[in-house]
């Protein structure tokens, strides 16, 4: 098994990253084959890739979505996840996306530091310059499903079916999706559905981004039930809503303290990944010269700052 990252730029210069998964070495010691353009294995790298392509199963990965109504988010159904931004139900309504944010912390010799990403074309979809949080949006597959293995085959099977009908197969597929966890279009979706579905997402992306597996899931804290700063647990909702033009996002925030072992993985396994380290002072000028991501920036001086300092003591 490996893991493969193809990167291209607007001359159509490429290079392609290839991770071996190697049984017998340690995580941490992963090797990483890089070829661009010129070098002789890029070729056969990339035709290897194609072939994969070509005749693997795809993965059904579809974004949850659902309309706000009195802080209730009622069940919509699924997006494909290319045409997300540009969705827009026939109700006029706008479409409402559950996400996942994870604040990382080290905690080096007892002075916690903040790690924020910064965005790049490697390693993210826009707000290029910009720091952020590792962040996704929540899947179909992140949910409990009552039957997995036949949602994921039936799902398949829908794929292939006509692509003119692409309005009707979605609505096939949000009735398929609504079924396996026990709900029908419309309907509110349980908040502990809810907080399922966010943590896998939580724990996918710090995979897919990060290369970390969170083996004691228990380390991954939700904001703000995990919260001991009690003024702000009470006054705090479940979730924050974030309004953009044509949707919102329905965010669930959680937290993670990161070993420098994990760092060392990070670096080796996802050299992209653009991780900094901010103490207080630098987020604080960070904002100042608006290099934060839209919701560090909105939600800094009533919760991020306070958390910060209330309840990870960075200083």
């Amino acid at each position: 098994p490996f893991e493969a990252n193809f990167f291209c730029d607007s001359n159509g210069n490429s290079t392609i990253q290839m991770f071996p998964f190697l049984s017998s070495m340690d995580d941490r010691k992963n090797i990483c084959i890089e070829a661009g353009n010129e070098h002789p294995y890029h070729t056969l790298l990339k035709s290897t890739i194609d072939a994969i392509f070509q005749t693997a199963t795809p993965i059904v990965e579809f974004n949850v979505f659902g309309h706000l109504i009195d802080r209730e988010l009622k069940l919509g159904g699924l997006i494909n996840q290319q045409g997300w931004r540009e969705f827009s139900p026939k109700n006029n309504q706008k479409p409402c996306f559950p996400v996942s944010f994870v604040l990382l912390y080290n905690n080096r010799d007892n002075d916690p530091i903040v790690l924020l990403q910064k965005r790049t074309p490697k390693n993210s979809g826009g707000d290029f310059g910009q720091y952020s949080l590792i962040s996704g949006k929540v899947n179909d597959e992140d949910f409990p499903f009552q039957q997995t293995k036949a949602y994921k085959n039936r799902a398949y099977e829908t794929l292939q079916e006509d692509p003119n009908e692409k309005i009707n197969r979605n609505m096939r597929l949000s009735r398929l999706f609504a079924k396996n966890i026990g709900l029908v279009l419309g309907d509110t979706m349980p908040l502990d559905n809810l907080r399922s579905a966010w943590k896998n997402t939580a724990l996918r992306e710090l995979n897919e981004k990060l290369g970390l597996s969170i083996i004691d899931e228990s380390t991954l804290k939700s904001f703000p039930e995990d919260v001991e700063f009690e003024t702000m647990k009470k006054e705090s909702q479940p979730y924050f809503i974030v309004e953009k033009e044509n949707f919102l996002l329905c965010i669930k925030l959680f937290w993670l303290e990161i070993t420098d072992d994990d760092m060392k993985r990070i670096d080796q396994v996802r050299p992209n990944a653009e991780l900094d380290e901010f103490d207080l002072d630098g987020l604080t000028d960070s904002k100042e010269k608006k290099l934060l991501s839209n919701f560090l920036d909105e939600q800094y001086d009533q919760y991020i700052q306070p958390f910060l300092q209330n309840q990870l003591g960075i200083k």
